[in-house]
Formats: C-alpha cells, sequence, structure tokens
C-alpha cells in the first residue's frame, strides 16, 4: 500500500505536478485501482504515445502520477531532440526516455538494457508505439571492455553490476555480455546520450572516448553516485561539456558551478544548442493534462 502523507509530499515537491496536485492525485488513485485490476495498464503518455505498465514497474509509474518523473532531464530531451537525430539510452529500463525521442520526435534511438524483465518491458513499450524502424535494442552491458560481467537480478530499476564483495557474499546474479559504446554505435553519431547504468558511470564514459568527440554530440544525462563524480566531471569536462541545469518552464540552460545529485546535465555550449530549446514545439503531457 501507498503511504499518503509520502506521496502527496512527493506531488507537492515535483515541479509539473505541484502545478497539477489534483491531476496528480487523481492519477495516484486511479494507478492504484486499474494496476489491482488489470495485468497491463494502457497509459497516454506524450502527444501519441503510450506507456504500458504493470505495478511492478516503478520505473514508469511515476510518468504515471507526474507525467514526467524526471521533469528536468526529460523536457530537455523533448525540447532539444528532432527528427532524425539519434539518442541514445543507455540503461532504458522501460523505455520512458526511448518513447519521447522516438515516439514524440521522431529521433532514431539506440536503446540498452541488459535485465531481462526491463528489457522485454522496454519491447512492450515500444512495439506499442509502432516504434520499431526508428528504435535499436541492444541488450548488452555497456563498459569499458568487452567481455562478460555478473549482473544482479530481482532488483528492478537498481539492477547492476556487482562488485567482488556482492559476488562472495552470494548475491543473484546473470552473466551478461558486455560491450563498450564506442562499438554499439560503431561510428554513428549522436545528438543526445542518458547514462543511468546504477554506478558504472565512469567505466560507460571510459568506453566512450570516440563518441565523445563526435562534434555532433550536443548533451548527456548522466545518473552520477556521489563516489563517481569527480571522475564523471572530469572525463566530460575534457570533451568539452559541463554541467548544467535546464529550466523547462523558461527553455533556458543555466551554468551549473558543480553536478547535481542524481541526474547531471552536460552540455556543450554553443547557439544551436539553445536555438533548439527555445523552438521546439511544446509537448502535450497527458496524466497532467498540461504543455511543456
Amino acid at each position: 500500500m501507498i503511504d499518503p502523507r509520502v506521496t502527496w509530499a512527493g506531488i507537492r515537491q515535483h515541479p509539473l505536478a505541484r502545478q497539477h496536485p489534483w491531476r496528480a492525485v487523481w492519477n495516484v488513485l486511479s494507478w492504484q485501482l486499474r494496476s489491482r485490476l488489470l495485468a497491463e495498464v494502457h497509459v497516454a503518455f506524450a502527444d501519441r504515445t503510450v506507456l504500458k505498465a504493470s505495478r511492478a514497474m516503478t520505473g514508469l509509474t511515476g510518468n504515471v502520477y507526474f507525467g514526467l518523473h524526471e521533469y528536468e532531464s526529460m523536457s530537455f530531451a523533448l525540447h532539444l531532440l528532432s527528427a532524425d537525430d539519434l539518442f541514445v539510452d543507455v540503461g532504458a529500463n522501460a523505455g520512458s526516455y526511448t518513447v519521447l525521442a522516438a515516439g514524440v520526435r521522431a529521433a532514431k534511438a539506440l536503446a540498452i538494457e541488459p535485465d531481462s524483465a526491463a528489457l522485454a518491458a522496454l519491447r512492450n513499450n515500444v512495439d506499442a508505439n509502432g516504434l520499431g524502424p526508428r528504435v535499436e535494442i541492444c541488450s548488452d552491458l555497456i563498459g569499458d571492455q568487452v567481455g562478460q560481467r555478473a549482473f544482479s537480478t530481482g532488483l528492478d530499476t537498481i539492477n547492476h553490476v556487482l562488485s567482488e564483495t556482492e559476488l562472495k557474499a552470494g548475491a543473484a546474479h546473470v552473466l551478461r555480455s558486455c560491450t563498450t559504446l564506442d562499438r554499439a554505435l560503431g561510428g554513428r553519431a549522436p545528438t543526445l546520450i542518458k547514462i543511468d547504468v546504477e554506478g558504472e558511470e565512469v567505466s560507460a564514459l571510459r568506453g566512450a572516448v570516440q563518441t565523445l568527440a563526435q562534434s555532433s554530440l550536443l548533451a548527456l544525462i548522466v545518473e552520477c553516485s556521489a563516489d563517481s563524480q569527480p571522475d564523471v566531471r572530469a572525463i566530460l569536462h575534457a570533451h568539452g561539456f559541463e554541467p548544467a541545469r535546464y529550466r523547462p518552464d523558461q527553455r533556458q540552460l543555466e551554468r551549473l558551478p558543480s553536478p547535481l545529485d542524481g541526474n547531471t546535465l552536460y552540455v556543450r555550449w554553443h547557439c544551436d544548442l539553445q536555438h533548439r530549446l527555445t523552438h521546439a514545439p511544446a509537448v502535450r503531457i497527458h496524466p497532467l493534462s498540461c504543455l511543456v
């Protein structure tokens, strides 16, 4: 069962949901009922896209409740990308970013997800939106070397590459093929990369030297742990990327002196970036019946 106080606090803290609090409350109540009655719920998402979700998918329910779970970074992706750009979703989970990129903005996408349950949900959402021609799906782990790694199971959005300590403790896992982002892309030039790999972000970036050097790459959205932030910033700074924050309601980027906790946006500052953000058409977010 949900805790009403925690849920209300989440609504009040979310930048988009707090503007439409009673709509968000309705979304929560509706989801709790429908997800108990139906094995799979179809939720109108952004513009003409849908999400297919079930109670076990914690990575999608934030979008069901709040419209855009990660409001600033999801809005940035929507406002930056355009048709035929290439978006790379490393740690795609059930595919909410991929659906926004390919389904709303008609970008091409490489969606990478090694967890078998999340991979099935990702394929389901790609198929539900008819995105097969624009989305390539890869089930490899992304790191700084090619081989095999032990990957946790049963942890939903926080499945991760296991440490030696976790392996010795008998953590449940499967072996997954590992490749580098450079090899996965094969020389293709992305516009935006999102990385959410539960502590392996430094390894993922070290395997993306050629990709980070591509002039087409305007920005990255990287989820960082506190321990990895200095290394992530150093790697990206060497390629001309600096931390920033996006204000979706103003369509403006702000320079940051240091990375944020959680998702941090790293950008190359030049005129094309701000022009894209300023002139992108608004998108209807159906769970809150609003535009971003």
